[in-house]
């Protein structure tokens, strides 16, 4: 993909895009962070964009965006992507700093919470 077809695929949507070397792709209020390194990859950054284009402006913990990161996507496309560009493992840390502002990622802490809950349950059933 272009450059400029993305930024046209985000104004489409009333959104600005901020190209990054890091991370995959996230959201920040009307802004879509993009890595650069997603845009030689058509059909996955297309798939991600329009994920990120779906989740609210809110900053702040809303259901809506937990379902999404929960059931949509692929954890194992993300994991290729960042074993192809290493920087791409920010994406999976619970907080970041974007443009000298420090944020935290509620939903993935509530994913961790949900996995290391469920890892809990089947250690102890499995003593």
């Amino acid at each position: 993909m272009e450059k400029s077809e993305v930024i046209a695929l985000a104004k489409k949507n009333n959104l600005e895009i901020d190209f990054i070397d890091y991370n995959i792709a996230f959201r920040v209020g009307n802004t879509v962070a993009v890595n650069e390194d997603l845009l030689k990859y058509d059909d996955y950054c297309r798939t991600t964009l329009n994920h990120e284009f779906r989740h609210t402006s809110e900053n702040k913990f809303m259901k809506k965006d937990l379902a999404m990161d929960i059931f949509e996507g692929s954890l194992i496309t993300c994991l290729f992507f960042a074993f192809k560009h290493p920087r791409a493992f920010r994406q999976f840390l619970p907080f970041g700093k974007y443009k000298n502002k420090w944020f935290i990622d509620l939903n993935l802490i509530i994913v961790y919470g949900i996995g290391l809950i469920a890892l809990c349950i089947y250690l102890g059933l499995a003593l």
